[in-house]
Parts: C-alpha cells; structure tokens; sequence
C-alpha cells in the first residue's frame, strides 16, 4: 500500500500547521483538515497569560515562551488584517480546494451558527490569507521549538 491507496486522508491543518500531505496526494485521495482552530490558538480568546488546567492537553505544551511567541503572531495577524482570527482560520480552510472536509469541533450552538454565517459570506481575500500561511506560518516553523 502507499498513501495514494488511501481513500481518506485525516491531519491537522490550519493557518499555523500545514499538513505535510496536503499537494501530495492523489487526486482520488480525499483529504480532510482536522484542528481548525489549531487547539484554540485561532479562536481568538487565547492570550500570552492564559493557562490551562492540568487536564487540558494544552498545559503541557502550551504555556511560558511557546505560547508568548504564539500570541505575539496572532495579534501581528489581527492588528495587520483587522479580521477576527476564527474568520481567518474558517476561510483558510473552506476556501482551499485541495481541503476536501473539515472537522470543526463544535461545544455549542453558536459554533455551528459561525460556521454556517462563514459559508454564507463574503469570502476572505485568497492573497489575505497566502500572505498570512507564506510570513507567518514560516516563522512559526522556523522557531521548532516554539512552533504549534
């Protein structure tokens, strides 16, 4: 078997982690981005100072420089485009043709009212959002030990 094999494919990716598959997959190959909103990073209430409890997958990696690194881009993104973050993260991945699915994790109703409000909207410029994965996601790369 080899990855073209598959019929499916499931990976993070976001405006802070492109998957590694994504460009490499067969054209019968669907892909499916999971981590919209890149475990909460881009659901635009997770600041420098936020902590998690000790249950929360994100206190063991999320936190002290990481995470003050992390905040730093996203208010360079937010200030520089004046679009909420989770608008971005939506349209980075309901825009791109190569995502054939993806797999929001939804707690509440509004949740799936901002999805839908998304789909039916204006969409976010194509050179908004290459600029934003072509600077900033290469920053975040390029700091391993910090990256998402």
């Amino acid at each position: 078997l080899s990855l073209n094999d598959l019929e499916v494919l499931q990976d993070d990716h976001n405006l802070l982690y492109t998957s590694e598959y994504l460009g490499r997959l067969a054209s019968t190959t669907r892909f499916m981005a999971r981590s919209p909103l890149a475990s909460g990073l881009l659901g635009g209430r997770i600041t420098a100072e936020t902590t998690f409890a000790s249950e929360d997958h994100r206190s063991g990696w999320l936190k002290g420089e990481r995470l003050e690194f992390i905040c730093s881009i996203l208010d360079e993104i937010t200030a520089r485009w004046q679009t909420p973050l989770p608008t971005l993260a939506r349209a980075f991945l309901l825009q791109n043709d190569d995502v054939h699915q993806t797999i929001f994790g939804v707690r509440r109703a509004d949740h799936v009212t901002d999805i839908v409000d998304q789909l039916n909207s204006e969409r976010v410029s194509d050179e908004i959002l290459c600029a934003i994965v072509d600077h900033y996601q290469s920053r975040i790369e390029s700091n391993e030990n910090l990256a998402y």
